[in-house]
């Protein structure tokens, strides 16, 4: 009812101000004060800046920090829509009036009403009280001095007031033209509703006359009418018996599940609707992460990623926690990374779950801790992240948080291995050479050992040189050893050195004594 009589009060005011209105204009940064229409202030003008003008003399305003403005709760605010009868020209800030001209308008300033309502005349307008004049207007000049721009007749003047006070008379009629056909609109949905209401009261007792049985004579005279219509309420009988009364529950308990189902079904398409433009984000950050077609912006991704990931999104709270953790977009924290890779692991994201561990092997955010790492490493690991099982056979290997075990660590390496984890391939090869978990086998070493050196592998390179030196798996070919140490040592593998350098010189003792 409150926001009715707001709406109604500011269409009166817009009926009687119309015709004031038209002769306002105000241009942006023009300044302006507008009226508190709500609240304890109600009927207070507050200061305010003209930012923009819209269609139908309205305005866009901005609300200065006053302590007025502070005290009704709008300063620092833009608002828009504001029609130019809730304005009026902030006379404070307007230039002083100089004595002659003040002087000669003070014989017209007594039939001349304001530009806008004040206050008093705003609230006695609802009840077409103090209605004022128009014998004259009066326009800013540049200079900020009000002037009289026209001096009307007595005739003008009464002319002019009969003409305001008709259009006003009309805009009254017709506004309550408007509110007699909206209440019968009203009046029409209430009866609607109520005869709806009826109805399914009607339906009601259809149901439990047809799940009880039919009623007897005796039954049919305590019938009651509804409404004083012609329509019979049914009471249910009670003798029902108890076989109908669990044939109901269990039609019930059927509803309930079905209702459940659907629930479940409908939250869940939610939440594949609300996930998508969180993917998005996702994506967009990613790409601006990576440089993927587009100059690489770190900040930006960290921005999106962020948004994401504080929407719940698992990739995003990993993504959030290896840019705080290589400081790229934001300031450096191996506290937040970790709080980031935990929040995503914990939903079961293979890649938060290995830099979790290596945050707890390496005490990186949080006490360093090598069992939890493993349990890391193990849960990335059976989801097929290939590091994850290399870190994990490597354990196994050593003997870090877990107790030694060759075997194990022998099988995670091949897990590894066999999606081209250069480590773990070489590690396969030392398996293979020295029967570190499986049996010994020279052949399968050399097969190893040449997938990780392929790949790039230094040390793999140099293993690779000494099976061809020593003739491991294959024949002994100095030249091909040569090649592969050289490989090795390009990516400054002191072994690999030292051997060609060893090499080389027993190449040259052989040209030397060679008969």
């Amino acid at each position: 009812h409150a926001s009715r009589r707001v709406l109604l009060g500011c269409a009166l005011v817009g009926a009687m101000q119309r015709s004031r209105a038209s002769i306002v204009s105000y241009k942006p940064e023009d300044e302006v004060q507008i009226i508190i229409v709500k609240g304890k202030l109600k009927g207070s003008w507050v200061n305010a800046i003209i930012k923009d003008a819209e269609e139908g003399d309205r305005y866009t305003v901005y609300v200065k920090d006053t302590d007025l403005g502070r005290r009704a709760g709008c300063a620092d605010r833009r608002i828009k829509h504001v029609p130019v009868n809730c304005l009026r020209p902030n006379i404070s800030m307007m230039t002083p009036v100089d004595e002659d001209d003040k002087h000669s308008d003070q014989a017209t300033q007594r039939n001349s009403s304001p530009l806008v309502p004040t206050p008093k005349s705003l609230r006695n307008g609802f009840s077409g009280r103090n209605l004022g004049t128009f014998g004259r207007t009066t326009t800013p000049r540049s200079d900020g001095v009000s002037q009289s721009d026209t001096i009307a007749s007595p005739v003008q003047k009464e002319s002019s007031e009969l003409l305001y006070l008709r259009k006003r008379v009309q805009n009254q009629d017709q506004l309550i033209l408007y509110l007699r056909k909206d209440m019968a609109k009203l009046q029409e949905t209430v009866q609607y509703m109520k005869n709806q209401v009826h109805e399914l009261k009607l339906q009601k007792e259809i149901l439990l006359s047809k799940e009880f049985g039919g009623a007897t004579a005796s039954e049919h005279q305590s019938h009651r009418r509804i409404n004083s219509t012609a329509v019979e309420w049914v009471t249910p009988p009670s003798n029902a018996t108890e076989t109908s009364l669990q044939e109901a529950f269990i039609k019930i308990k059927q509803l309930k599940d079905t209702n459940k189902r659907l629930s479940d079904l409908l939250v869940k398409e939610k939440a594949r609707k609300a996930a998508a433009p969180v993917h998005r984000l996702y994506q967009e950050a990613l790409r601006l992460y990576r440089g993927k077609d587009i100059q690489r912006d770190p900040k930006s991704a960290f921005q999106l990623a962020l948004q994401a990931a504080n929407r719940g999104h698992s990739r995003s709270q990993c993504l959030v926690g290896l840019c705080y953790q290589n400081g790229e977009g934001i300031e450096r924290d191996e506290a937040k990374a970790y709080a980031f890779f935990l929040l995503s692991a914990i939903q079961g994201y293979a890649l938060a779950q290995y830099n979790l561990a290596w945050c707890f092997r390496d005490g990186e955010g949080v006490t360093r801790d090598k069992s939890e790492a493993f349990h890391w490493f193990m849960k990335a690991a059976r989801q097929g992240k290939a590091g994850a099982q290399y870190s994990l056979g490597y354990c196994y290997r050593t003997g870090e948080g877990i107790q030694k075990n060759l075997e194990r660590a022998c099988y995670w390496f091949a897990k590894a291995g066999e999606q081209g984890h250069v480590l773990a391939q070489n590690s396969m090869g030392i398996c293979y050479e020295y029967g570190e978990g499986t049996t010994q086998d020279d052949t399968k070493a050399l097969h190893w050992y040449k997938k990780a050196a392929e790949s790039g592998d230094s040390q793999a390179q140099y293993n690779l040189g000494l099976c061809y030196h020593y003739g491991r798996g294959a024949e002994r070919d100095r030249e091909k050893a040569l090649l592969w140490f050289s490989m090795s040592a390009k990516q400054n593998n002191k072994d690999a050195v030292e051997a060609m350098r060893k090499l080389s010189t027993l190449t040259k003792l052989e040209e030397k004594y060679r008969p």
